[in-house]
């Protein structure tokens, strides 16, 4: 399952979440659906992107801990 999109400020990325190794990762892709997708976050915890930085540089996430709960 791929899901929870979140576009960049200038529209040219796509940052999403995807369970297609067992826990949702985290990924990013040209918006225009050429070229690759990236993996950019992976670990055995749940992640979800929530946002991106003003000027495009940096990505916001929560992830998702049975002891914590979710943390940013």
């Amino acid at each position: 399952m791929d899901g929870y999109p979140v576009w960049s400020p200038d529209g040219s990325q796509i940052a999403f979440s995807s369970s297609r190794k067992g826990t949702l990762n985290l990924y990013q892709k040209p918006s225009s659906s050429t070229g690759t997708e990236e993996l950019l976050v992976e670990s055995n915890q749940n992640k979800v992107f929530t946002d991106w930085s003003h000027d495009g540089r940096s990505l916001f996430y929560v992830s998702i801990d049975p002891n914590t709960a979710r943390d940013l």
